[in-house]
């Protein structure tokens, strides 16, 4: 996928995967259909394994790190982190379905999901610094974040690249979202 970037002309990743399928029904060789059965699983499970993972990495992170309050028991903890991870498996199928309307390409939209996936990074990482959290800004500045991710895909001109300037986007207008929400927050408490 990232060798089309780089000036190679190669089809996309699913031209590639349905040429590979097809030629398996025309082989003759029975060794080689069982390469390309083996291949083909071990590309769809790496596909499952990366859109599982990154759906458990936001779902655990924004779950304990902002959502969870007090002292619950674990059972219930479990059984909330469960629906947050469903929750969140809705929200990224609409806007899979929302990206895939301005976006064309499977590696294309994977580019775009990592973007979305850098809206939780600033912060992440302000949290760290500032050693206290502020719940709503890290609310905002993530869906901020993910929302401002999808301008260059609309816009989706010649002058830059949609998929790379989608990254610059999410990360910083969830930085500058955190870091405006969060002074607005210490200016109310300082003044009241």
């Amino acid at each position: 996928m990232s060798l089309r970037y780089v000036g190679f002309n190669l089809p996309d990743a699913w031209t590639a995967l349905q040429n590979l399928a097809a030629a398996s029904f025309s082989s003759v060789s029975l060794i080689d259909n069982i390469y390309i059965f083996i291949f083909i699983f071990c590309m769809i499970s790496i596909m499952y394994s990366t859109l599982d993972s990154l759906i458990s990495s936001i779902s655990y992170t924004t779950y304990y790190d902002i959502i969870l309050k007090g002292n619950i028991s674990e059972k219930a903890q479990l059984s909330k982190s469960r629906m947050w991870t469903i929750a969140y498996t809705f929200i990224f199928f609409i806007l899979y379905v929302v990206v895939r309307k301005f976006v064309s390409g499977i590696d294309n939209i994977l580019y775009t999901f990592y973007a979305f996936q850098l809206a939780l990074f600033p912060s992440i990482i302000l949290i760290f610094i500032s050693k206290k959290l502020n719940r709503l800004s890290a609310y905002v500045s993530i869906i901020g974040g993910v929302v401002l991710c999808l301008i260059p895909l609309i816009i989706n001109n010649e002058i830059i690249n949609p998929y790379s300037s989608a990254a610059i986007f999410s990360v910083i207008g969830s930085t500058i979202l955190y870091l405006l929400l969060t002074s607005i927050e210490k200016y109310k408490v300082e003044n009241e």
